[in-house]
């Protein structure tokens, strides 16, 4: 598995931290061996997927007081195009998928904090799941 990307933050004070990455995924699979009769040996062959990534992303903090902070995060992905070496096809992705959600941090001290998280996931097809995520953490500044 090969993996090559390039993402773009930009921090802004006014607007939050946005941004984007895009990359491209490559994987490499063991699809068969072929025997030679002639000869008696055998070749590996290999199947390879290409697929492309587009990530979209913004998030904001609110400090609401001194300890605590809401930030709230929209995350926007897609896989547009991806080829297969086997097939010969190339597949084009309509569908967006996303991630809507909030982090919430508190100070317990100057180093040390809480950090709560909830995301909720899906995806533009009709009939797909929205799941649920939650995340309790710490953070330790050194």
């Amino acid at each position: 598995m090969g993996l090559i990307g390039y993402t773009n933050v930009k921090p802004n004070p006014k607007f939050g931290t946005y941004g984007y990455n895009v990359g491209l995924i490559t994987l490499l699979l063991k699809d068969s061996e072929v025997i030679n009769f002639k000869t008696g040996e055998t070749k590996e062959v290999f199947n390879t997927s290409l697929s492309t990534s587009l990530v979209v992303f913004w998030t904001k903090p609110f400090p609401v007081n001194p300890k605590i902070t809401l930030s709230p995060q929209i995350f926007l992905m897609n896989s547009p195009i991806a080829w297969n070496s086997k097939t010969g096809e190339t597949t084009v992705n309509r569908q967006l998928a996303f991630l809507l959600g909030s982090s919430f941090d508190y100070k317990i001290s100057k180093r040390f904090g809480l950090s709560l998280n909830y995301r909720l996931s899906g995806d533009s097809q009709v009939g797909s799941p929205l799941l649920n995520n939650f995340l309790v953490g710490s953070r330790l500044i050194l």
